[in-house]
């Protein structure tokens, strides 16, 4: 009688595991014979799902991508919220999605480090898989701005001040492996009260 693979969950085993031994060993600490041993597999059955280190890295990133996405985009469909609350859900959601995924995280800037040693440009990645949080905070940020939720706000500045945030999260994780979500959270939030309030005119002008 013939044993019944489900592929799918062996797939996203494998994915697991090489994920784990990547944040472990760093990416270029990690080889094919090393992800085929931890899963426990033959380097001929991990072939058949990923053809190289690279495509189960490329994998990882592109699941946990999905995941964001769609994770997102219910944020982004609740038309009927304020973009006030839209705005504060998205950057939540983002820092939680930040610290779920902190391994991948880890992984990546230790990948992007170690192309970027090799004379790679980098730079071109990290826009790819960041241009879309990007747009849907920009696309938020600007609605409140239109309709007269953040009166305060100006569009380029807002926008560098909100993933200066994002950012600050992406170093603590990855230089001290922890990060204060509450104060993060906080920070959000007096952003976008910056944004809500009336701007200040210069008595010296007029």
């Amino acid at each position: 009688m013939s044993i019944v693979v489900d592929h799918e969950r062996r797939r996203r085993d494998i994915l697991d595991r090489s994920i784990a031994l990547f944040g472990e060993s760093g990416y270029d600490g990690v080889s094919y014979r090393r992800i085929a041993e931890r899963c426990g597999l033959a380097r001929t059955t991990i072939y058949k799902y990923f053809k190289s280190k690279r495509d189960i890295f490329d994998a990882g990133v592109l699941q946990v991508t999905q995941e964001m996405a769609e994770s997102y985009l219910r944020v982004m469909a609740r038309t009927r919220a304020s973009a006030e609350s839209r705005l504060r859900e998205l950057m939540v959601a983002v820092l939680d999605t930040t610290m779920e995924q902190r391994i991948l995280l880890h992984v990546g800037l230790d990948y992007l480090l170690s192309r970027r040693r090799a004379g790679a440009d980098v730079s071109r990645r990290l826009r790819r898989h960041t241009v879309g949080i990007k747009r849907m905070l920009d696309s938020v940020l600007v609605e409140g701005i239109q309709n007269g939720e953040f009166p305060g706000a100006e569009r380029g500045t807002s926008m560098h001040l909100l993933y200066a945030i994002l950012e600050a999260a992406v170093l603590r994780l990855t230089v001290e492996g922890k990060v204060n979500r509450e104060a993060l959270v906080a920070m959000v939030d007096q952003a976008i009260r910056g944004f809500r309030q009336q701007p200040v005119a210069d008595p010296a002008v007029g």
